[in-house]
């Protein structure tokens, strides 16, 4: 899939009077290997719109589209795409408690036997985790492990798009600092779409190429982060960016070359590699 394309995408909750519309007639355009970050307050239809795009909530209006292909479209059955797959906020509430790690992995892979054996190890290999842990179950691990896990079990599937909806927010600075490095470095090696959902505007600077911001479900402003982020036109978006605490180098129009509260030097290319294990410390 090398373009995911939303045309008047709508969601409504409930039925009747008491319908609410969560999502109202976003447009949205995902190129191959590109990242669209998704901000705005809570309760302004982030989220909702994430699980729009994944299949997990019907639209009431508008349609999906990839390569030209219709993939959701209002009045048709929501149906997951192996090529988008979702990273939650909370890899606790998003990892079966039941399996071990390699179950859990295996089974995003659909593959059995030595195939899914291989699977498993290549996917834990690209988030940097040990086959130490394949026998593990999530509550063993720690809240920055899981969230990897959560990562390799998406990659396994071999998505060509991820979408990832506050995938930091759960955890402490340094692991946020040190997740956030992984998934660049992972959109650079693999040529993943990143739709990233989040409420950090300095967390979508350093992710995105652009940035769209919503505001009671509908969007109100989109364009280059260094742009929407530096001169905003909406009113909203100078709300958002005012309430922000500015980190040097994040929202102020340059990129910082690491991202603020990392326990790595250097470039965040070069700190989590292919080769590297993370010490118990670094996780």
């Amino acid at each position: 899939m090398n373009r995911l394309e939303l045309r008047g995408v709508s969601v409504r909750y409930g039925r009747g009077r008491n319908a609410v519309t969560a999502v109202s007639g976003v447009d949205l355009d995902l190129p191959a290997g590109g990242a669209v970050g998704v901000v705005g307050e809570s309760g302004s239809g982030k989220s909702t719109l994430a699980r729009a795009v994944t299949g997990m909530v019907p639209l009431s209006a508008g349609e999906i589209r990839g390569d030209g292909t219709v993939l959701r479209a209002a009045g048709r059955r929501p149906r997951p795409h192996p090529e988008i797959q979702m990273v939650f906020q909370d890899p606790s509430g998003s990892l079966n408690p039941r399996m071990t790690v390699a179950s859990g992995i295996a089974e995003a892979a659909g593959r059995a036997g030595d195939s899914g054996r291989t699977a498993v190890r290549q996917a834990l290999d690209l988030v940097g985790l040990s086959t130490g842990l394949l026998d593990r179950y999530p509550h063993e691990l720690s809240g920055g492990q899981r969230q990897r896990v959560a990562i390799a079990r998406a990659l396994a599937a071999r998505p060509r798009t991820l979408v990832l909806d506050e995938v930091t927010s759960a955890l402490d600075v340094s692991v946020q600092a040190l997740i956030l490095n992984l998934l660049r470095d992972l959109r650079a090696e693999l040529g993943l779409a990143y739709l990233v959902i989040a409420h950090d505007l300095p967390i979508v600077r350093y992710l995105c190429d652009s940035v769209a911001v919503m505001y009671l479900g509908e969007c109100v402003e989109r364009g280059p982060c260094a742009e929407v982020l530096v001169t905003p036109a909406h009113p909203h978006t100078r709300a958002l960016l005012d309430a922000v605490d500015t980190v040097p180098g994040t929202v102020s129009g340059t990129v910082p070359d690491t991202v603020p509260g990392t326990v790595l030097a250097g470039d965040p290319a070069r700190n989590l590699t292919r080769t590297r294990k993370l010490t118990k410390e670094e996780k």
